[in-house]
């Protein structure tokens, strides 16, 4: 029974989302993947074995294989195939912060949200072409002990005219709001 629940889970994944999946287990586990371009996307498909514990560390090893693409984050999606994933979060408190070859490192965790999402930002030390950098994450799953899926990507570092028109923005506003003050 178990696994014909696995292989519909995959089925309804692959025809869902069209896209390439492997199956692992919810224990340690290393993803090795190459990106040509921000946004491009890899998901997995993760099960669980009937023993504890239902915590799972996510290693993922990418090469940015893009000829002129600079990363300045990377994204993690807790991903629903045909089973409910409300009580999927990533861990990001000590001792399970997120880890990576790059640095400083940032993040920005929503598990509030059903597909809980994790974006890392490294944009001080950005991922150029033909580097590989490496992330660890931590995902919680013991109140459902479920089936899930999870889409990761590489994030684009801002842009300087974007920031600048982003500052621009902010000391328009501040200007602004000192001249309704008066």
């Amino acid at each position: 029974m178990k696994g014909l629940k696995i292989a519909v889970c995959l089925a309804v994944f692959l025809l869902v989302g069209g896209l390439s999946v492997s199956q692992v287990s919810a224990h340690p586990v290393t993803i090795d993947a190459n990106f040509h371009d921000v946004g491009e996307s890899l998901s997995k498909l993760f099960t669980h074995e009937d023993t504890s514990p239902f915590e799972s560390t996510i290693t993922v090893n990418a090469t940015n294989i893009s000829q002129n693409v600079t990363w300045g984050g990377f994204y993690f999606k807790i991903m629903d195939v045909g089973w409910d994933v409300t009580n999927v979060d990533f861990v990001v408190s000590s001792p399970y912060e997120p880890t990576s070859t790059q640095g400083p490192l940032t993040w920005e965790v929503n598990n509030d949200i059903i597909g809980a999402f994790l974006h890392l930002d490294f944009s001080d030390d950005p991922v150029g072409p033909d580097e590989l950098a490496s992330f660890t994450v931590r995902i919680d799953n013991t109140v459902d002990q479920d089936t899930f899926g999870i889409r990761i990507h590489p994030t684009g570092v801002p842009e300087p005219s974007t920031i600048a028109l982003l500052g621009c923005g902010a000391l328009a506003l501040v200007r602004y709001r000192k001249r309704r003050v008066r």
